[in-house]
């Protein structure tokens, strides 16, 4: 295809009929051959404007200079030049996607979860999934106030998650109520009188995007405020970014002294004590260790009995079970026996 302006819907309106008329004029006993050249003409000019395909412009060329000795034919060529121009169709987008030149919005429209990591896009629900699929096809349509609220709407879900992993499930409980919550568990005793934005300034750097992003949810509910559609993307960026760091501080698991870990588990896992680890870390260290314990593949059964005994539940564990397995990091050698590589 040449490059130039895509075909819309209104050209595309014109020349189907256009192309009719000449299957139709081919159908008389006697076609006039100046109308059918003058039909040609209107046709070529407006493929040469928009990007037409190349194919049919030549053949509609040489047809309407006279190279056809006559136009007996001329039905059957308008018939051939419909599929020509139908199989152009195909591959062109029924809506031109929006170009901002910062993020790849066709890329994103196509695979809307490469904005975060694969074991990121599995933990999402399908709710979020969707948010952000319709939130990178709002953008590229140029309808960033849609695309804000969409992003928001996925991340508000992911608070929630979190919220409840370690709270009461909430019935309806509003973002700013969650975020209040989550902030003041992690604040410290001395900067819980402070100001907002000097206890942001000692909180982990996922509330502080939290705190924004909610700031931002307050202004493009009210009329007098529409985000452009710079906003509108990196409010996207800063949603997957978000995300991706809620997803981590949800599978981090605090280790204390009233979880009971048999000697045998602790030399399976033998860096186990106060420190934070990583969840999905912690499992794959168990099966590792496991493994050069035993010299053998592990059980599901040993993994699940092992991790539940550190505080993961069974959904958890499959999740990143599912999460290793599909990142190459181990295999199953047999039923239901995992082995690291």
């Amino acid at each position: 295809m040449e490059s130039g302006i895509p075909l819309q819907l209104h050209d595309t309106l014109w020349l189907g009929a256009q192309l009719e008329y000449l299957r139709w004029i081919g159908s008389t006993e006697e076609p006039n051959k100046g109308q059918v050249s003058e039909v040609m003409n209107s046709i070529e000019k407006k493929l040469k404007v928009r990007s037409g395909n190349p194919v049919l412009i030549q053949q509609i060329s040489r047809y309407r200079d006279g190279s056809e000795s006559d136009l007996e034919n001329i039905g059957e060529k308008a018939i051939t030049w419909m599929n020509l121009l139908t199989q152009e169709l195909k591959n062109q987008k029924s809506i031109p996607v929006s170009d901002i030149g910062v993020l790849d919005i066709e890329s994103l429209v196509d695979s809307p979860e490469s904005l975060v990591s694969p074991k990121v896009w599995r933990w999402l629900d399908q709710k979020p999934q969707n948010d952000i699929a319709e939130s990178c096809r709002s953008l590229a349509v140029e309808c960033p106030t849609a695309s804000v609220m969409l992003s928001l709407r996925a991340v508000e879900h992911c608070l929630r998650r979190w919220y409840e992993q370690e709270n009461q499930p909430l019935d309806r409980g509003g973002w700013g109520q969650v975020l209040d919550q989550l902030m003041e568990e992690h604040a410290s005793e001395e900067n819980r009188n402070d100001t907002v934005l000097a206890q942001l300034s000692h909180l982990p750097p996922v509330l502080s995007n939290l705190y924004y992003l909610k700031e931002k949810r307050n202004e493009v509910n009210h009329p007098e405020k529409s985000p452009t559609i710079q906003e509108a993307w990196r409010t996207l960026v800063v949603v997957s970014s978000t995300i991706s760091d809620i997803y981590e501080e949800s599978y981090t698991i605090e280790l204390d002294d009233e979880v009971e870990v048999d000697p045998q588990d602790m030399d399976i896992v033998p860096q186990i004590g106060r420190d934070s680890m990583n969840k999905e870390e912690l499992v794959f260290t168990i099966i590792r260790n496991a493994a050069m314990y035993t010299g053998e593949s592990v059980s599901r059964d040993t993994i699940f009995e092992i991790s539940e005994k550190l505080g993961l539940s069974e959904d958890e564990i499959e999740v990143i079970l599912d999460s290793l397995l599909m990142s190459g990091r181990m295999y199953e050698p047999r039923a239901n026996e995992i082995r690291p590589i």
